[in-house]
Parts: C-alpha cells; sequence; structure tokens
C-alpha cells in the first residue's frame, strides 16, 4: 500500500461520517465533500478535502444572527450578487423597530423579484418591507409565527477531520507503519 492510498481511505471514512452528520439535520440545501490527493513525490504526500452546497455553508458556519463570522468566505459572499443587500445597516432601518443590527447577518425578507441562494436555486422574494414608505427588508427572524429561524453553526467538518484519537486515525497509523514498512523493505533490498 502506498501513503497516498493510506490517506484516501482515511478521508473515505472521515467523509462518510461527515455526511452522516450533515444527515441528522433538515437544512436546505445540498452538501457534498471530495477528498483528493495533491501531491504525490518521494519526499511530500499532501492531501485536500473540499466541501460545497448550501447545506454545507449553513451547518458548517449556521445562518442569520447566529452566523458564526469566523468563515473565511464570509466577506466574499457578502460581495457577491446572492447577499441580501438588504441585511445590517440600512438607511431606513430604525432601532426601535428592530430592524437594525449592526452586524448585519440577520435574516431578511427581499424584494418582490427573482433571487437564487447559494446552490444556484432561483426563489421569488415576498416583498414584505418594501413600499413607497419602507425600502427595506423586515427582519425575518422577528416575524413571529412565520419568522425564518436562524441556524446555529455546527462545525461538522472541523470537528471530525482533525480528530485525532478515532478508530479511523488508528488503522491510517495501521497502515502507514505498513508503508513505511514495505519502503524500508524496498531501500534495503537495492
Amino acid at each position: 500500500m502506498k501513503i497516498a492510498d493510506a490517506m484516501k481511505t482515511l478521508a473515505k471514512k472521515e467523509m462518510a461520517d461527515v455526511n452522516r452528520e450533515w444527515g441528522k439535520y433538515s437544512v436546505d440545501g445540498s452538501a457534498s465533500i471530495k477528498f483528493r490527493i495533491t501531491q504525490d513525490t518521494p519526499t511530500l504526500v499532501e492531501g485536500e478535502y473540499r466541501a460545497k452546497g448550501m447545506k454545507m455553508w449553513t451547518l458548517e458556519y449556521g445562518s442569520g444572527s447566529l452566523l458564526d463570522k469566523s468563515n473565511p468566505l464570509l466577506t466574499k459572499y457578502q460581495r457577491s450578487k446572492i447577499y441580501n443587500k438588504s441585511r445590517g445597516q440600512s438607511p431606513n432601518s430604525i432601532r426601535s423597530e428592530g430592524l437594525f443590527n449592526p452586524n448585519g447577518t440577520e435574516i431578511r425578507t427581499r424584494p418582490k423579484s427573482t433571487y437564487y441562494d447559494l446552490d444556484g436555486v432561483p426563489h421569488k422574494g415576498s416583498g414584505l418591507g418594501y413600499s413607497g414608505k419602507w425600502n427595506y427588508g423586515l427582519n425575518a427572524e422577528r416575524l413571529g409565527s412565520h419568522s425564518v429561524i436562524p441556524i446555529e453553526p455546527h462545525h461538522i467538518i472541523k470537528d471530525i477531520v482533525p480528530r485525532r484519537d478515532t478508530v479511523h486515525k488508528q488503522q491510517f497509523k495501521q497502515d502507514l507503519a505498513a508503508c513505511m514498512t514495505e519502503l524500508f523493505k524496498g531501500v534495503m533490498r537495492e
């Protein structure tokens, strides 16, 4: 067995754990995770995980007012076309109406037009909060029985992949030791 093969075997098990955890939550959108070897030379073997999808982002970093701002792509998302520009400090927001959040992550209603979610799926905005008097989205987290509930971050990938003392990691250590033994035997034969 090669070191890269041992890494792929470990990654496959960890990705199965991640997928199992994601499956426990009823969150809109898709979630996928992949692993690939990025470098495989005699002196260095490296690999990387790649995850994507709206469900993945929501479960990893949360949503709305519970959003974890440590998300490395948050700034890029906030500057994108899909981000709801009504979030946070709107010039028409009034503190007393509960429409002002200097953190800017609360979930807000959108204009009556088409918008796209993180998976690229089109949706139609409700238009609530948009009229001649107001031109901002209402805080959808505070709409009574029609409220949208923000989701707390679960950091599933962040918790699973770096775990140290798991059965998977113990097996990986054994596989790695077998790889090294094979390598040394090959060197000794030469």
